[in-house]
């Protein structure tokens, strides 16, 4: 294929169009798993077995194009590489390889992703290298000997990811698996090894930036050195010591209270060649959120219907009438969706004296006629699901400006104090 698309000639791609080769390009895509790593046997190193790679040839790969549509499938990486390369028409395009399912929350379900974007140039060949790693939440606990001397063997833990949940008990050997929602929590059932409490403890993991940031999480389960409660006085009285002990006397046995006890939480992120240490948490189980605010709900997205949003949205001139819509995704509901608009929208939008910042849930009078004059639909506050639509002002940014790239930055709030940004760019091209 490298041999005909620089000697000149035609050549067909998989859909059985012709692709002029003065108007195509080679794609050179080379993917390169990595198993995470194992969890060690102590915090003092990992083992050998984090260099495993996963087989490269299990991968499914999907070529998007510019809007982010699927311009091309393989079931396998084989697949592609078993036709040499992958001839393109000139244009900008991103690559995506998986492995497995991104489930809500699964035993023994890891998801590898990797992604990259590339641009093809006619004539010439693209060598791409994506690094597909794990991209779901993979989490494993320990518990010390202390902790199983405390506790009852019929403990559980139950693992939440606001979308989906899973329950470990002891000697569980298979490994819990959650998707990246932002949220991330445990709860801990446990009865006291002499049968006396019930307790539950509580820790809402999702609050370190750390563990936000990695995939592969350990935690070790401790328990924290218990004090006894004051001993409390004995309702006989102090005694006389000149005063003989009367051997018939009955005194009763006086109990010393312990405090149920406390947990400590130790959390290791562990990477490739290297573990983090978070410091512990304390949780007492008469405080069952460990001292934290209750579990947040899932954490606002933005996302694009049919394409990357990191991307631009290539819309040609001459054909201005493209979808482009984003989805909002709260669950905490709606408060705020904030839109700041680039300077080079600022001629379109004083046609319609529209502020180049605007609360698209809170507008003013004057806003909102201009949001309704440029087809900007206007979202449904406090409720979980919105869309920010811009389909229709997108010929009028086209036709109006021109040639350019026009941002929009979407910056979205929820009732729980929580946000997200992402910035729409749409690019106007002669095409």
């Amino acid at each position: 294929m490298k041999k005909d698309l620089l000697g000149g000639k035609d050549k067909t791609d998989s859909g059985n169009s012709e692709i002029p080769l003065d108007q195509a390009g080679l794609l050179d895509l080379e993917l390169k798993p990595y198993k995470e790593a194992d969890i060690p046997d102590t915090k003092g190193g990992i083992s050998g077995s984090d260099v495993t790679v996963i087989d490269v040839n299990d991968f499914t790969v999907d070529i998007l194009d510019s809007i982010g549509q699927v311009y091309k499938h393989y079931e396998s990486y084989s697949e592609l590489k078993g036709e040499g390369g992958l001839l393109l028409p000139i244009g900008k395009y991103s690559v995506r390889a998986t492995l497995g399912e991104d489930v809500n929350a699964g035993f023994d379900a890891p998801f590898y992703s990797g992604s990259n974007a590339c641009e093809i140039s006619p004539k010439e060949v693209i060598k791409v290298i994506t690094d597909c790693v794990l991209s779901n939440k993979k989490i494993v606990f320990r518990c010390s000997d202390e902790f199983l001397s405390k506790f009852s063997d019929d403990y559980s833990v139950v693992i939440d990811n606001g979308s989906g949940a899973l329950s470990t008990f002891k000697d569980e050997t298979r490994i819990a698996y959650l998707k990246n929602t932002g949220v991330l929590q445990f709860t801990l059932y446990a009865t006291t090894a002499n049968g006396a409490k019930d307790l539950i403890y509580s820790l809402d993991l999702s609050k370190n930036s750390e563990v936000q940031e990695h995939n592969n999480i350990l935690v070790d389960l401790g328990i924290v050195d218990e004090i006894p409660d004051e001993k409390p006085s004995d309702p006989t009285g102090p005694t006389d010591p000149d005063e003989p002990e009367d051997p018939g006397d009955d005194k009763p046995e006086i109990e010393v209270p312990v405090k149920a006890p406390q947990i400590k939480v130790d959390i290791s992120l562990v990477e490739r060649d290297y573990i983090i240490e978070i410091p512990s948490n304390i949780v007492d189980p008469d405080d069952p959120s460990g001292g934290e605010e209750e579990p947040t709900v899932g954490k606002p997205t933005i996302v694009g219907q049919g394409f990357d949003i990191k991307n631009p949205v290539t819309v040609p001139k001459s054909n201005p009438n493209k979808v482009v819509k984003v989805s909002i995704n709260t669950p905490g509901k709606l408060k705020v969706l904030q839109v700041d608009i680039s300077e080079g929208l600022w001629v379109a939008l004083d046609v319609v004296k529209l502020d180049h910042s605007f609360d698209m849930c809170n507008p003013t009078d004057q806003q909102k006629e201009a949001l309704q004059n440029v087809k900007l639909p206007l979202p449904t506050p406090n409720v979980e699901e919105n869309e920010f639509d811009i389909t229709e002002f997108v010929p009028m940014i086209a036709k109006t400006i021109g040639v350019g790239t026009y941002d929009f930055k979407i910056t979205v709030k929820d009732h729980a104090g929580q946000s997200t940004t992402a910035t729409l760019t749409i690019e106007v091209t002669n095409n």
